[in-house]
C-alpha cells in the first residue's frame, strides 16, 4: 500500500452498562480507505478500563442512510477488512460485547460515534474520523504575523487532538474587540486554507483600531486584525475556535516609494535628521510578494553573490507545523552543504576568480552553501572587499547619504546581491536605522523597545504566534508613522549548515568586514535587544538575511 500524507484520525465509542450507574467506553478507531478497489481496513483496541469477560468485538457497517448495519467480527488484535464495497460513502462504527456477574456492554446500549468514509478513497490510504475535538486543541498557523497590504498569505486552521474538523467557518475582528463583533470573511473556503489577499486590511476598513501610530493624514499606519477560524465536526457539540493576530501595515502613504522595481519606505536616522534618510526594501532578498508570500527569505554567506547558494524553500511540517526550510538549487532540487576545500573543487590548488568568488567552471562549490568552522572561518580564502570597500569605519565605509564617501571597489560593485540602484548596507547605516544619528564610529546596541522623542525611529519587537511556529520580528516606526518590517529569520549556521533560532532572533548581514578578526559586522535583534552593526565577530560562512538599501 502506497503511503501517503494524510490525517491523524480517531472513532469514539461510548458504552453502557446495563446494570448500576451510567458509564462510558472509549474504543479507538482507525479506517484506512486503501484506493480503488473497493476495500477497508479496520482497527481498534479494547479500552484497559475494560471489566469483565470480551464474548464478542467487531466493526459494523452501512451505506450512508441505510436501515440495516452489516456486522464484521474483528480478529483478536481487533482487526478486519472489508473487501469488495461498490461506491457510495458508508458508515463505520466499531463495538465489543463484555459479560461479566451479569453486565453488559452491548451494541445496543451504546451511543454510537458514527463516521463516513468514502468508496472508492479520493487518495491512496485515506483515514477518516470524526471524533470530537477537544475545545482547547485548535491552531492557526502561518509563517508570519505581520504583512504589508500588498502581501497575501496562505493560513492553516487545524487541530492538534485526534479528531479531524470537517467543517470550517472563517471571521475577522479587530484585535482585542469582543466576539460580537466577528464578521465573516467574504469568499473563504469551507476548508482548513484560507489565503489572505492583498489588500486585506482596506476590505474591513471599518474594523481598524486606532492605537497604532497614524500617518500625518490622521489614518491608520497599521491595523491589527484577529482572524479566526471555527472548525467541527458532526460529533463535536460545541466548535472549536483558533485565532491568529495580524498586524498588516499599509504602504500608500508618502514614506513609500518604489525604486528600480523594489517597494521602500524611507526611514530616518536613529538620533536626528542628520544626514537625511535610508530608503531601506520592505523585503528580505529571496522573500516573495506573490505566491509564496509569508516565507522570510534566503540566507546569503558574507560576500558571495547570488550564485544558488543561499537559496531557500519556506514550507510547514505537516504534522508539527514548523517551520521547515529547504535549501535548493536554481533546478528545483536539494542543495547539499560541502566543506570548505581552498578552491572548493576538492583540489588543493588553483584560485578564486578576479572577484573573489568561486568560478563557474565546475567547481564543487559553486551554488553551494559552504561550511567552515575553522581559520579563516570563511567560505573562501580571503577578501574584505567583497561587498564593501574594505573599511570598517565611518569615514571610509559607503554610505549612501554622503556623495563625498568612499565608493565600493570595482569587484564589491560586481558582486552585489541586491537589485540596480541598491546594495547590502554598511555597519553604520544599520546603526543609524536603530539609534545612531549619522555620525556614530562604532555601531550601536541597546534594548528593545525603543522610542527616543524627536526625528527618529521607534522599534518595538513583535512576538511569534504561541503553539503554531507564526514568526515575528521588529517593527520599526519612522516619524511620519510608517512602519517597516524586519522578520526574525532566524540563521544557517556556518559550521553546518543547519538552520536555528527561526520565530526567534532576526540576523542581517552588512557590507562591512572587520579587519581585526576576519569576520564580518551585522545586525541582530531578539525579544529584548539589539545590537546594530556594533559586534563584528560573525563568522563569514553563517547564512543571515539580507535587507538592502538604495544608493
Amino acid at each position: 500500500m502506497k503511503k501517503v500524507t494524510f490525517l491523524s484520525l480517531w472513532f469514539l465509542l461510548f458504552a453502557g452498562i446495563l446494570t448500576g450507574a451510567a458509564q462510558t467506553q472509549t474504543l479507538p478507531l482507525t479506517v484506512i480507505v486503501p484506493g480503488t478497489d473497493g476495500s477497508v481496513h479496520l482497527q481498534s483496541a479494547v479500552p484497559v478500563e475494560v471489566v469483565g469477560n470480551v464474548t464478542a468485538k467487531g466493526f459494523e457497517h452501512r451505506l450512508k442512510g441505510a436501515g440495516t448495519w452489516t456486522v464484521v467480527l474483528a480478529t483478536d488484535a481487533f482487526e478486519a477488512d472489508i473487501t469488495n464495497l461498490p461506491t457510495g460513502t458508508y458508515q463505520v462504527r466499531a463495538f465489543i460485547e463484555v459479560s461479566d456477574q451479569g453486565m453488559l456492554y452491548s451494541r445496543t446500549n451504546q451511543v454510537m460515534v458514527v463516521c463516513d468514509c468514502n468508496i472508492p478513497a479520493p487518495d491512496p490510504c485515506e483515514l477518516v474520523n470524526c471524533s470530537p475535538i477537544p475545545a482547547a486543541n485548535g491552531r492557526l498557523t502561518t509563517f508570519t504575523n505581520v504583512m504589508y497590504d500588498f502581501q497575501h498569505q496562505q493560513l492553516e486552521a487545524y487541530v492538534t487532538s485526534s479528531g479531524q474538523p470537517t467543517q470550517y467557518e472563517w471571521f475577522v475582528k479587530k484585535q482585542g474587540a469582543s466576539d460580537a463583533s466577528l464578521v465573516p470573511i467574504a469568499g473563504a473556503p469551507n476548508a482548513a486554507f484560507f489565503t489572505v489577499p492583498a489588500d486585506f486590511m482596506y476590505d474591513y476598513s471599518d474594523l481598524e483600531k486606532t492605537n497604532t501610530a497614524q500617518t500625518p493624514d490622521g489614518s491608520n499606519s497599521a491595523v491589527e486584525l484577529t482572524i479566526r477560524c471555527v472548525m467541527g465536526n458532526p460529533n463535536t457539540p460545541t466548535p472549536v475556535s483558533a485565532d491568529l493576530d495580524i498586524l498588516f501595515i499599509r504602504t500608500n502613504t508618502a514614506g513609500y516609494s518604489t525604486i528600480n522595481g523594489v517597494r521602500s519606505l524611507s526611514i530616518n536616522r536613529g538620533g536626528s535628521l542628520n544626514g537625511g534618510n535610508i530608503n531601506v526594501a520592505l523585503l528580505n532578498l529571496g522573500q516573495s510578494e506573490g505566491d509564496n508570500a509569508g516565507d522570510l527569505g534566503d540566507f546569503y554567506q558574507w560576500g558571495r553573490i547570488a550564485d544558488g547558494h543561499q537559496h531557500t524553500v519556506w514550507s510547514k511540517d505537516p504534522s508539527t507545523r514548523e517551520n521547515i526550510i529547504t535549501p535548493m538549487d536554481g533546478n528545483g532540487a536539494t542543495s547539499a552543504v560541502i566543506a570548505f576545500a581552498n578552491r572548493l573543487d576538492g583540489s588543493s590548488s588553483g584560485a578564486h576568480d578576479a572577484n573573489g568568488q568561486i568560478p563557474n567552471d565546475g567547481s564543487a562549490g559553486y551554488g553551494k552553501f559552504i561550511s567552515n568552522s575553522s581559520y579563516p572561518f570563511s567560505w573562501n580564502n580571503g577578501g574584505s572587499d567583497l561587498w564593501g570597500n574594505a573599511s570598517n569605519t565611518r569615514a571610509g565605509a559607503p554610505i549612501s547619504f554622503d556623495g563625498a564617501s568612499p565608493t565600493w571597489t570595482t569587484r564589491a560593485q560586481a558582486n552585489n546581491v541586491c537589485p540596480q540602484g541598491w546594495r547590502v548596507p554598511s555597519r553604520f547605516e544599520l546603526s543609524d536605522m536603530y539609534t545612531d544619528n549619522g555620525a556614530g564610529t562604532s555601531g550601536t546596541s541597546g534594548s528593545l523597545p525603543v522610542t527616543i522623542p524627536g526625528a527618529n525611529n521607534n522599534w518595538r519587537w513583535r512576538n511569534m504566534q504561541p503553539n503554531a511556529y507564526v514568526c515575528g520580528g521588529v517593527i520599526i516606526t519612522n516619524d511620519s508613522g510608517e512602519n517597516l518590517f524586519l522578520p526574525a529569520a532566524g540563521i544557517r549556521n556556518g559550521n553546518d549548515g543547519a538552520f536555528s533560532a527561526t520565530g526567534m532572533a532576526g540576523v542581517y548581514w552588512s557590507s562591512t568586514f572587520n579587519n581585526s578578526t576576519t569576520n564580518a559586522y551585522n545586525m541582530m535583534f531578539y525579544s529584548g535587544s539589539v545590537d546594530a552593526g556594533y559586534n563584528g565577530s560573525s563568522s563569514r560562512t553563517n547564512g543571515f538575511s539580507v535587507r538592502c538599501v538604495a544608493e
